[in-house]
């Protein structure tokens, strides 16, 4: 489907009614956008990109038996604890 979309003044674009419901998307859906040669921009759908290489990275031991959430907070917390040392 080729559709043509304008860029405001924020930088910003929307997205076609007609690409939106062709891919299932809805409000809150996080898109990785991704500039190849030639002007070419392609998006993907994050969770997408994320079921694709999911078991192909190996999880450090201590993440083993977390949530992605308890995850993000360790994360989270170990990144401000480095950054005001």
């Amino acid at each position: 489907m080729l559709q043509t979309v304008k860029i405001s003044s924020k930088g910003q674009i929307t997205l076609p009614i007609a690409i939106v419901k062709s891919l299932g998307l809805k409000r809150g859906d996080r898109l990785v956008v991704e500039s190849k040669e030639g002007g070419t921009i392609l998006m993907h759908q994050a969770l997408t990109i994320l079921n694709e290489i999911s078991g192909s990275i190996p999880l450090p031991h201590r993440f083993r038996n977390k949530s992605l959430t308890e995850i993000r907070n360790i994360a989270t917390y170990e990144y401000f604890k480095k950054k005001h040392k």
